[in-house]
């Protein structure tokens, strides 16, 4: 790193753009022209995340955080993973940590780079992470599927994955009124890590109920990708509505990896 840009080893230059954030996304890496969340989605999304409904996820994962720095005798190197406009990553800058953030939406890191300067945050690809082998300490993936084999590589030995995702009951109510049937399953355990160099090291699971009125409702709809998957005539009655009380239930899991 220097005052303004990033150099690797062969003299490849990669500016810091004045919104602070450094764009590592290669072009061949694009899956298209304007990869990840549009400006839109990303608008909903801190509009809904700033009201502070989500807070105590963001809570429970720091809490978890610090149980796991308590292993650690240096200082803790974090990834955020998908970590979109920045709501929960900006929290995990602690003293004894470094961290770092990564998305592949441009828009998402325009709007999380200008919340702290403290974490390095980058336009990158989860299936071609740019970090050294065995670097980091923790790979936080919230509601974003992680690309196993690139994350065992930049996990230390006794690295953790700590994995957020959806239970069967979240958002039930707002399924409710987008579709006829509503399929419950909690599919983001990702059982398969089991079987892919990780251990399950810890599982819970948070449940709590919460109201929206107004503009809120439409705020988290669009910002999941239910709401885009529902017929029209749904959504229009989901715009309809003036008061919604929701379940939210995050499940949290943390992997280590398997020492080689």
């Amino acid at each position: 790193a220097e005052e303004k840009r990033y150099i690797c080893a062969n003299n490849h230059a990669f500016d810091i753009a004045r919104q602070g954030y450094v764009n590592l996304l290669l072009s061949s890496q694009r899956p298209s022209k304007a990869p990840g969340d549009s400006a839109e989605m990303i608008a909903d999304r801190r509009a809904f995340l700033d009201t502070g409904h989500y807070q105590p996820l963001r809570e429970r994962v720091l809490e978890r955080l610090a149980q796991l720095q308590q292993r650690t005798q240096h200082t803790q190197q974090i990834l955020d993973l998908g970590c979109g406009e920045g709501y929960y990553t900006a929290a995990f800058a602690r003293a004894q940590r470094t961290v770092y953030a990564l998305d592949i939406s441009k828009p998402a890191l325009a709007i999380a780079a200008r919340r702290t300067r403290e974490i390095t945050w980058c336009i990158g690809t989860s299936r071609a992470l740019p970090f050294h082998d065995r670097s980091l300490d923790v790979v936080i993936n919230i509601f974003c599927r992680p690309h196993v084999s690139e994350t065992q590589r930049v996990l230390r030995e006794h690295g953790t994955l700590l994995l957020v995702g959806p239970g069967a009951q979240h958002l039930r109510e707002l399924r409710d009124v987008l579709y006829d049937n509503v399929k419950l399953d909690d599919s983001h355990t990702a059982p398969a890590l089991l079987n892919e160099g990780f251990t399950l090291a810890h599982s819970e699971t948070l449940h709590y109920r919460f109201t929206l009125e107004g503009m809120a409702i439409g705020q988290l709809a669009r910002m999941t990708p239910h709401y885009w998957r529902a017929p029209a005539e749904r959504r229009a009655l989901l715009d309809k509505l003036e008061t919604l009380t929701l379940q939210a239930e995050f499940i949290v899991q943390e992997f280590q990896t398997i020492s080689c």
